[in-house]
């Protein structure tokens, strides 16, 4: 218990930088930015909340504890509350594909925090009021910032999509002895011993 609350207490700092982040990219992408104390210390907290339920989850789950240890994580689902819906889908996608730790699942991160941004910037680039481009700063802030804060949602949330069974698989393949006893258990089951 003493690893998941430690676990927990540093996934806060890390999801309290990653508000910190958020909110500097906010700034980037408005060209009036009209920001309150109140509402940056909200997102702020908000972020910590959601590092640390996730992480604490993740490591009850790598410390082998049952699966129902994922609802820990729920109460940090609050960040995708409101204006942060839209990380949501890039988030859930992202974690997916990293917890396959495959080149495919990379790419299928990558590609579901791209969606959503490429979407907005279209949105984003032209005002349809003034028929104005929008700032440079902006749009590159929409193409760049949103996708890296995607992912680093996601990598905090990536053991939360681990099935068991890849679990086993992946230390199976951590640890050469059990790697090695288990292959010679299925060699010597396909072949009898001894003479014919």
């Amino acid at each position: 218990m003493d690893g998941i609350v430690r676990s927990a207490g540093v996934g806060a700092l890390v999801g309290g930088a990653w508000g910190v982040a958020a909110r500097v990219w906010m700034r980037l992408i408005t060209d009036d930015p009209q920001f309150s104390w109140t509402g940056t210390l909200f997102i702020v907290v908000l972020a910590a909340f959601f590092g640390a339920c996730t992480t604490a989850a993740a490591t009850a789950l790598r410390q082998w504890r049952r699966g129902w240890w994922r609802l820990l994580a729920v109460p940090g689902l609050l960040i995708f509350a409101g204006q942060g819906a839209a990380f949501l889908p890039g988030t859930v996608v992202a974690a997916a594909g990293l917890s396959r730790r495959s080149r495919a699942g990379r790419v299928v991160a990558v590609l579901g925090v791209l969606v959503v941004p490429v979407l907005l910037w279209r949105d984003l680039r032209l005002d349809e009021v003034t028929m104005l481009p929008a700032s440079t700063r902006a749009q590159v802030a929409m193409l760049v910032g949103m996708p890296l804060l995607g992912l680093a949602q996601a990598w905090m949330a990536r053991e939360l999509f681990v099935t068991a069974r890849s679990r086993r698989r992946l230390a199976q393949s951590a640890s050469p002895d059990l790697a090695r006893s288990s292959r010679r258990s299925e060699s010597s089951l396909a072949a009898p011993a001894g003479p014919a």
